[in-house]
């Protein structure tokens, strides 16, 4: 089910996405949350500098099992 993979308009849905807070707190740079991710870089830095409107649950759901932390205390609908 498409709506499942994608969440379009990102900026509008999301109130709030705590990656880098997060990271930060945790000691982790965006090039370590990259490897232990497997997201790219440049999608965790578009992520935490609101530059980017589409994310994936997969993509979400990555970061927040790197960052040992549940979806929702990362990506605040």
């Amino acid at each position: 089910i498409f709506w499942r993979h994608c969440i379009y308009g990102l900026q509008h849905a999301l109130e709030t996405i705590r990656i880098k807070e997060i990271r930060e707190k945790k000691g982790i740079g965006q090039v370590e949350l990259a490897k232990k991710s497997k997201v790219s870089r440049t999608v965790i830095s578009q992520l935490e500098n609101d530059k980017r409107d589409i994310i994936t649950s997969d993509t979400m759901k990555n970061i927040a099992d790197a960052l040992g932390e549940p979806v929702g205390n990362i990506f605040l609908f």
